[in-house]
């Protein structure tokens, strides 16, 4: 690119010597300083800044670059990074990049393949140690690919990947391994984006290197790019100065549209931290970014490496559009295809997205979540659309159905609550199907179709494999059909039923204890306990969700043990009760209380044992 730039610039002034029209020449170069949205480079800064000065209510603070591959066109901060003391953000604020600290993982793989260190074909067990996965659903060969494309077929982790106390951070081994999710698809089936995948790409990496990965990404990509202000380890130690402005830094959220509010210092500590821990300044993003528009890429040996890495990986549906590119997130506008990541922590939001063909990268960090992560990199490329396509085939087959979220925490005690959040029913609607019946989507052709919600318009893919029929929407969240699932929400409804019912019985005891009335009758304290405990089988994945997920995100392995022996121990004083009434019908055992009660009990405890023993013991546990 600065090649050519040069060559255009000697271009020119030639044709300004020797001609009478060197405007139409000059004209004609006026592109190679734009952006791609259009907007010239020489005002960038402007835009950005409008934008600030127009939006305040839209964040606390930010910063933003935009760079091409000759220099920094435009860098600033904006906003307060502490509000009560009235700090303003500036070049040494420090900011969480979230998920874009994976194309770090991304870049180390695709540096090993051109050293021919790694085959992104190869079964990754050959890189691992022997039964390092404690228990995969399917056989099938994961390969460094299927990481990159997230289609290893994990889901979300029930167990805890982050901390708030900083002496609860282990090594990246044992993150992986107490922290393993469950394998919900066979791999390579669809694309479901994992946390705990891109992580254990990182692992491999220190696998083939033999070095902490964490060196690693020091060594071979931060230093060769002069990053003296960026750290990627959980507590920041291996940058001490990034540390200290870190702590300075007061995270808020929105509690409302353009209302914010202050949420501390937001440290907690990522133990997958490939995937989400790097931490730094915007000027060393924007050495990041710039990077990988310059010819040639500082980050490789050859620059057909990063060619290779820049081509689709996997593609949405029957169409040639990438879903993935070995790990990094197509952006497509109109007829143009541009890179990068976004990334979010708890306190924090980013955006990172290049275009090697104009030579132009925009890189965005904030405190919290809302616009200027998506609006600044608008401004520089453009919004995102649907492309124009011809489909290969007719859609085949009926994928109406009701859907869940195969990013979510599809086994153990929370899978229920975060199932129904995730329900979608999927209908056909004509030609369309209807989603929920605030978004369609619309069949382009054999295993694609558009997505259409509020004036957002994506491509998905529609799939069906092993029985199951599966949507994603852009490679990035993917839904599912599960008939376990259907069936545990039908009995969720049913055990919250028979709950109110306990409820509603318990207060007609305390009204009949009041007023001296209640009849006694044989178990009566067995029977009255299991309706007491009943809410309990919910209530206690609710609070561990309420209490545990703000700052740990999942359970610790003592959390879910002790977890577990109290669901066994609900189970079992629902299981005595459902025997003491069964004795009782067949013994006419019964007190004052008619058969109609025993029967009723028996029904009540033993669909709370059997659900018990279907949805959660059998189905996570494997007791």
């Amino acid at each position: 690119m600065k090649m050519v730039r040069k060559l255009t610039a000697g271009i020119c002034a030639a044709v300004m010597l020797s001609t009478a029209v060197p405007l139409t020449a000059f004209a004609k170069n006026e592109d190679a300083y734009k952006t791609p949205s259009g907007l010239a480079f020489d005002k960038v800064g402007d835009a950005i800044e409008e934008y600030a000065e127009n939006n305040k209510k839209e964040y606390t603070a930010f910063s933003a670059a935009v760079v091409s591959d000759e220099e920094v066109l435009y860098s600033g901060a904006f906003g307060e990074i502490d509000r009560e003391a009235g700090t303003p953000a500036d070049a040494d604020t420090c900011y969480e990049w979230g998920s874009i600290s994976k194309t770090m993982i991304w870049v180390s793989v695709m540096q090993l393949w051109e050293q021919g260190r790694i085959d992104l074909n190869e079964d990754i067990r050959t890189y691992l140690p022997d039964k390092f996965f404690g228990h995969l659903k399917y056989d099938d060969k994961i390969t460094m690919l299927n990481l990159m494309n997230h289609e290893g077929g994990w889901g979300e982790n029930f167990w805890s990947i982050q901390t708030d106390d900083e002496n609860a951070i282990v090594p990246l081994e044992q993150a992986l391994k107490a922290s393993e999710p469950s394998q919900n698809t066979r791999p390579g089936a669809v694309s479901s984006y994992c946390n705990w995948s891109a992580a254990l790409a990182a692992y491999i990496v220190e696998r083939i290197s033999g070095e902490p990965f964490s060196d690693y990404a020091h060594k071979h990509i931060m230093e060769p790019l002069g990053m003296e202000q960026t750290a990627i380890l959980p507590a920041h130690d291996d940058n001490e100065w990034v540390k200290a402005q870190r702590e300075k830094v007061k995270c808020a959220a929105q509690s409302a549209p353009g209302v914010w509010k202050e949420a501390g210092g937001q440290l907690t500590y990522i133990q997958l931290y490939p995937a989400g821990a790097v931490t730094g300044t915007i000027g060393d993003m924007a050495k990041y970014a710039q990077s990988f528009v310059q010819d040639p890429c500082p980050l490789f040996e050859k620059q057909e490496t990063l060619e290779e890495m820049l081509k689709p990986s996997s593609t949405i549906g029957d169409t040639e559009y990438p879903a993935f590119c070995h790990g990094l997130i197509p952006q497509i506008s109109g007829d143009q295809i541009y890179y990068g990541h976004s990334g979010a922590t708890n306190g924090f939001s980013s955006n990172l997205m290049f275009d090697p063909e104009s030579g132009t990268a925009a890189v965005v960090m904030m405190i919290g979540s809302g616009e200027p992560a998506t609006k600044i990199p608008e401004l520089v490329f453009g919004e995102a659309s649907v492309p124009e396509f011809e489909a290969k085939a007719p859609l085949t087959g009926d994928y109406s159905g009701v859907y869940f979220m195969l990013r979510g925490v599809l086994h153990g005690p929370l899978r229920m609550v975060y199932s129904a959040l995730g329900t979608t029913p999927f209908t056909k609607d004509g030609d369309k199907y209807s989603a929920l019946g605030i978004a369609t989507v619309t069949p382009l052709g054999d295993g694609t179709g558009l997505l259409e919600q509020q004036g957002i318009r994506m491509l998905t893919a529609l799939s069906e494999q092993d029985g199951e029929k599966y949507f994603s929407v852009g490679g990035m969240q993917s839904y599912h059909t599960d008939g376990w699932m259907l069936a545990g929400l039908v009995f969720l409804v049913i055990y919250i039923i028979i709950m109110l019912i306990g409820f509603l019985l318990l207060f007609i005891k305390l009204i009949q204890r009041i007023a001296k009335a209640r009849k006694k009758y044989t178990g009566m304290g067995l029977i009255t306990l299991s309706q007491i405990l009943r809410p309990v089988v919910i209530a206690l994945p609710v609070l561990c969700m309420v209490l545990l997920y703000s700052h740990q995100y999942g359970l610790t392995r003592w959390q879910g043990y002790l977890l577990c022996g109290a669901e066994i121990v609900l189970m079992l004083v629902f299981a005595a009760t459902a025997i003491r009434s069964l004795t009782a019908i067949f013994k006419q055992d019964r007190g004052e209380a008619g058969v109609v009660k025993y029967v009723i009990n028996f029904l009540a405890n033993g669909f709370c044992v059997f659900a018990m023993i279907a949805l959660e013991l059998i189905r996570f546990w494997g007791i």
